[in-house]
């Protein structure tokens, strides 16, 4: 774990009230504990096989253009000698610029000693073993040497973190002065607890797909008390994060589009999904967006470094703590782990249990 920030604090939002224990907090030090186990899955994620047209409208949401990935704009971008991953899991993302030569080296960090081992064997793969260095590090209380990465790349790891107000603005006073942060990010709700007029576009939405003899994915509301014993620190601030991007970077975007307000491609949609369902989504989202009816849940943004002030983060009182990552001993992801030679086994009776597990939940 990294050392606590002693910077003097400067700026607060009026909005804003919030948020962060003491690194030795026994309930901090439980939830980061509980946490971790949820990145050890690090080997599936890195090879996550994507279909062509999920490909494609991916890349119309970030980019605006089907043919040019986020990859293919950053090397328009130019090279970048030194990078810094923060939340690598199988370092999939970096992986991949470090093989189209958009970065020369990486720095990786994570408070996993397990996704860095999975990271170092997928490098090692690719032979790219001599081209990154890992380190273990807690990033709610980041301390990043200044002026010393051109590239910081953040995938799916800031709405992990309490401190965004410090671990933002460290990352931008890390950068060099021509450097870039590049982030794919979830800016949707608070631990997932979409709003009932989200969920009523859902159901309206699946009730459209449904008549034209389309499915769809079954999408049931997160419980914030479940999630929050399973993964506590998943999506804990989700809500807040763009505004605070927005504080360090919102004068210097290179490239920004917030998008995917009911489904992302990657995760809900599927290699046999038909170009009327994609049309669909597509018209979906964009009246979504232009009318603002709904937040968006996904943010893909690359900007340069600013000189903006420290925000200041508050502390959380106990019963606050206690709330937002309080954890119980019982772990579903360890009753998964121990249900795995029922599912090699019996995977009939495996589907059912988990199935029944989920409804009384």
């Amino acid at each position: 774990m990294g050392k606590a920030s002693t910077k003097t604090r400067k700026f607060t939002l009026w909005w804003y009230e919030m948020k962060i224990s003491d690194k030795d907090n026994p309930l901090y030090i439980k939830a980061c504990k509980r946490e971790s186990l949820f990145r050890t899955g690090a080997d599936d994620y890195a090879n996550i096989k994507i279909p062509q047209r999920v490909k494609e409208f991916e890349n119309l949401q970030k980019t605006g253009d089907r043919q040019q990935d986020e990859f293919a704009f950053l090397h328009s971008l130019g090279t970048f000698p030194r990078g810094l991953s923060l939340g690598s899991w199988g370092g999939s993302y970096e992986l991949k610029l470090l093989q189209e030569w958009i970065v020369d080296h990486f720095v990786f960090i994570d408070i996993s000693e397990q996704a860095l081992e999975t990271l170092q064997n997928n490098a090692k793969k690719l032979g790219l073993s001599e081209k990154i260095e890992t380190r273990v590090q807690d990033f709610n209380f980041l301390d990043l040497p200044a002026n010393s990465y051109d590239l910081v790349s953040c995938q799916n790891m800031l709405h992990h973190i309490i401190n965004l107000e410090e671990c933002l603005h460290e990352i931008n006073q890390s950068l060099t002065p021509e450097g870039i942060f590049v982030t794919n990010e979830c800016i949707g709700e608070n631990k997932m607890y979409w709003s009932d007029a989200k969920m009523s576009f859902v159901k309206t939405f699946q009730t459209a797909l449904a008549e034209k003899g389309i499915e769809s994915n079954e999408y049931i509301r997160t419980s914030p008390t479940v999630l929050t014993n399973n993964c506590p620190f998943e999506c804990i601030r989700s809500a807040e994060l763009y505004d605070i991007i927005q504080h360090y970077f919102g004068e210097t975007k290179v490239k920004e589009n917030a998008y995917g307000h009911l489904w992302h491609a990657r995760n809900a949609l599927s290699d046999n999904r038909s170009d009327t369902y994609f049309a669909l989504l597509e018209t979906f989202d964009k009246f979504v967006r232009e009318e603002k009816l709904l937040r968006p849940n996904l943010l893909f943004g690359i900007y340069k470094k600013s000189q903006k002030p420290l925000l200041e983060t508050n502390s959380w009182s106990t019963s606050e703590m206690k709330k937002q990552i309080g954890v119980s001993r019982f772990s579903e992801q360890a009753l998964m782990q121990r249900w795995t030679k029922t599912q090699q086994k019996l995977p009939g009776l495996y589907k059912f249990l988990k199935r029944l597990y989920f409804k009384l939940r």
